[in-house]
This record gives structure tokens, C-alpha cells and sequence, in this order.
């Protein structure tokens, strides 16, 4: 009992009450949180530095052009998986850190879609390539070879 009696005699002694708020004031505050969030996130988000592509700054090449319907029917021509492989990293090769000009691309992506089937990784990797080089301008390419690699 005694220290029951401490314990009352010790809160009442700090004499902490709580304080209630109006319902404005309480908007008040929680406008005050949300204001206070908001400038947090603000602050974190002009820490964060602007990645910049540098292949913005790159001059546009025309690469796509010598991989033209004679090469892609000289190279499906091959027999050898190892010779194909050779002529599909040349794509790779040229295609990589290029930033390539607008083209279409219809052409060469049915023919790496051919391909995926004999040298997967190849083909997949000279189309990354040229996805990397055209960025969105290679969406017509995209479309039609997202559903052979999947």
C-alpha cells in the first residue's frame, strides 16, 4: 500500500495534465504534420542529383543500316551456331554505347526473333543492344520481341 501511495503522491506532484485541443487547433496540427512531412520530402528530393544519360550528348549514328535484309539472309544462312553467334555479336559490338539513329525497325526484329530460338543469349543481347542505343525509338522492335523471349 505504501508504495502505491508513493507512486499517486509522485504523479501528482509532476502534475501532468493533458491538454485537449478544440477541433480547430487540432486541424491546426495536423496541418502543421502534414506541412512539416511535406518539407522533409522536399528537402530529401533536392538532395537527390539528376542522373543524366551520356548518350544524350553522343552523336547519332547509323549502325542499323550495314545489319540490312542481304546480312540478315547471309546470316540465317549459316549452318554453324558459332558463326551465327559471331554475326549476332556484331550487332552487340556495334550497337553498344552508339546512340542509334531512328529507324525502322521491323525488319531486324523479326530476324533476331528467328534467332532467339537457335542462339537465345545472342540474339537477346544484340537486341538489348540496340534497345539501349535507340531507347524509345525502339519500341516497335520491342513489341514484337517481347512475346518470343518471353
Amino acid at each position: 500500500m505504501d508504495d502505491l501511495k508513493k507512486l499517486f503522491e509522485e504523479v501528482k506532484a509532476k502534475n501532468d495534465k493533458t491538454k485537449r485541443l478544440v477541433r480547430s487547433e487540432k486541424e491546426a496540427e495536423e496541418e502543421a504534420k502534414k506541412n512539416a512531412a511535406i518539407d522533409a520530402v522536399m528537402a530529401e528530393e533536392a538532395k537527390v542529383e539528376e542522373v543524366v544519360d551520356p548518350l544524350e550528348f553522343a552523336p547519332i549514328k547509323d549502325v542499323l543500316s550495314q545489319f540490312d535484309g542481304e546480312w540478315q539472309d547471309a546470316t540465317a544462312a549459316l549452318k554453324k551456331w558459332d558463326e551465327k553467334k559471331a554475326k549476332l555479336d556484331e550487332i552487340a559490338a556495334a550497337c553498344n554505347n552508339v546512340k542509334i539513329k531512328p529507324v525502322n525497325t521491323e525488319n531486324i526484329a523479326k530476324f533476331l526473333l528467328k534467332e532467339v530460338s537457335n542462339i537465345s543469349m545472342a540474339a537477346i543481347g544484340a537486341s538489348t543492344a540496340i534497345a539501349n542505343g535507340m531507347k524509345k525509338d525502339f519500341e516497335v522492335g520491342s513489341k514484337i520481341l517481347l512475346a518470343g523471349i518471353l
